[in-house]
């Protein structure tokens, strides 16, 4: 009988240390028949301005703001946190008329569709606010970024996608803001259009089919803004960009001037794939630079997956970056189940991993591993064969075993 119990003991903690290592994005969720919640109040409410106008609002609060299509110009007057279910299915539309959100100081914004507005967002002053993980598709300007240069605005725009505008970001004296991992795609007249704006660091975007990738209509040389994050991230991927890549790392050999008319503005090290990141757990992230499509992005706890596919018969390749602490050791590349060799680059540390490999194009599973079980898996395993040989020494009958 101690056996037996030994053994279904060792099931549950295998069972339970593999359920443990499982990374799950949470959610945050609230029920009511009210469609807007104040998280901090319990409050509810039948529209985005209201829960925003309510006294019982206050600064630091969070809105959440279920699925659902709002016909709102919101406009956000406190600093709080507005986070909407998600981007594909949380939707304010302008209708046409003003803009889609209006905010200023310390605002975050995250998990919304914003459409049809003059802009998708528009932002006075700018100063501490965070905008993230939202589509941003078919206004006049994508994102209307008005700040005042005297002041560090120390803003993030990071993971939109804005595309289907006139102008995808329209930046006026905007001064120290980061710009990174969006994509700015399909601008009937410019991706970015900068006037007197300064020190703003732009890095890991996508600038895809804009007529005007980047125009910078003050004078030219006269406002600086940083177009790369050096060799770890390098700079951003351009659907014009022409150079190759000799050194297989996933940056072009020769820079991408920023602009005909932005003296003095580069990218040093322009992608030769378009840049993607994708959440594994807080703060963890796998990055990719890649002239594939990536789909089924998956990490068990153990392994990073995910599809490439491009046209067929052409080559492939794959820059990855990820911590060490999702996968450490020897690691192996997989395509299709079989193993790959690649180049471990030498931005590489004890905390982040950069892989570079190539494939040939179809559609292919990667599997990205390290070479040996983690000590705590072998160390699960080794309970279950001690278990086991406990158990076969205790029982008498043959059949006993099969009836646990």
């Amino acid at each position: 009988m101690t056996g037996k119990l030994l053994f279904v003991l060792c099931l549950l903690l295998t069972m339970s240390c593999l359920s443990f290592a499982r990374f799950t994005n949470s959610e945050a969720k609230a029920s009511s028949s009210l469609p807007v919640h104040n998280l901090n109040t319990g409050l509810n409410y039948s529209t985005i301005q209201d829960a925003i106008n309510a006294n019982e609002t206050l600064d630091g609060q969070t809105i959440f703001v279920d699925a659902g299509t709002y016909y709102e110009n919101v406009v956000v007057n406190k600093s709080i946190s507005l986070v909407g279910a998600n981007s594909e299915s949380t939707i304010i539309d302008a209708n046409g008329t003003g803009d889609a959100v209006e905010m200023s100081n310390n605002v975050t914004l995250s998990g919304f569709m914003l459409r049809n507005g003059g802009d998708g967002i528009d932002v006075e002053g700018g100063v501490n606010c965070y905008i993230s993980d939202n589509q941003i598709i078919n206004n006049t300007y994508g994102i209307n970024l008005e700040c005042s240069v005297a002041s560090p605005t120390f803003s993030v725009i990071t993971r939109n996608y804005i595309a289907e505008s006139n102008i995808g970001i329209y930046a006026l004296e905007a001064y120290n803001t980061t710009i990174t991992a969006n994509t700015i795609a399909n601008s009937s007249n410019m991706g970015i259009k900068l006037f007197a704006s300064e020190y703003n660091t732009f890095f890991s975007n996508n600038f895809v089919n804009n007529s005007i990738q980047v125009f910078n209509s003050g004078e030219s040389g006269d406002w600086p803004n940083i177009w790369d994050n050096g060799n770890s991230s390098g700079g951003n991927f351009w659907s014009d960009y022409k150079g190759t890549d000799t050194r297989d790392d996933g940056f072009g050999d020769s820079p991408y001037n920023v602009g005909p008319d932005i003296v003095g503005n580069i990218d040093h090290y322009p992608l030769m794939g378009m840049f993607n990141s994708f959440n594994v757990t807080s703060p963890c992230s796998v990055e990719t630079v890649c002239n594939s499509t990536i789909s089924d992005f998956q990490f068990n706890g153990t392994a990073i997956s995910f599809n490439v596919s491009g046209e067929n018969g052409t080559t492939g390749f794959c820059r990855v970056s990820f911590p060490t602490t999702l996968i450490n050791g020897t690691l192996t590349v997989f395509v299709n189940e079989t193993e790959v060799p690649y180049t471990l680059l030498p931005e590489s540390n004890s905390t982040e991993s950069y892989l570079y490999f190539t494939y040939s194009h179809s559609t292919e599973q990667v599997t990205i591993m390290s070479e040996f079980p983690s000590i705590s898996i072998l160390s699960l395993f080794m309970i279950m064969l001690i278990a086991l040989a406990f158990c076969k020494r205790k029982t008498h009958a043959p059949d006993q075993l099969e009836m646990l």
